[in-house]
């Protein structure tokens, strides 16, 4: 058995034993938001697509093991949007403008704290005194 598809960009797998949320959500999430109930077209949370797939097939999820199928799917394309509410399956591409806008700042602040590191590595000595460090006194 495979252990998992390989991600798009990273060349990292998917564990395996996700492979069968990663089948099912999207036809999921635009599923519930088509429904005719309450809850139409309203986003889900991971917490509760974790309660949900992991009731399913038996799995321990978490919101994190979601997360990695979310990131998953949109490596491969699928329109998973996001807000502060949980995940919907977005039907246009205004719809995943936020999410977009999301992302690129995530990806703005993890770039500005990795040249951080890089700074700070070039700026160490071959000793590490933490007591030397900026805004750091004993």
């Amino acid at each position: 058995m495979p252990r998992g598809f390989p991600d798009v960009e990273s060349g990292s797998n998917l564990p395996g034993s996700l492979l069968p949320v990663a089948e099912e959500l999207p036809i999921d999430l635009l599923r519930w938001r088509q429904a005719k109930n309450r809850f139409a077209g309203r986003p889900v949370t991971g917490a509760a697509l974790a309660r949900y797939y992991g009731h399913k097939h038996k799995l321990k999820l978490s919101d994190v093991s979601i997360r990695a199928v979310v990131n998953y799917l949109r490596r491969l394309s699928y329109p998973i949007g996001s807000c502060q509410y949980g995940y919907f399956y977005a039907k246009s591409p205004r719809e995943l403008l936020e999410t977009h806008d999301q992302l690129w700042d995530r990806e703005c602040a993890i770039r500005a704290a990795r040249q951080g590191i890089e700074r700070a590595i070039e700026n160490m000595q071959p000793t590490f005194d933490i007591s030397e460090q900026p805004g750091i006194s004993e």
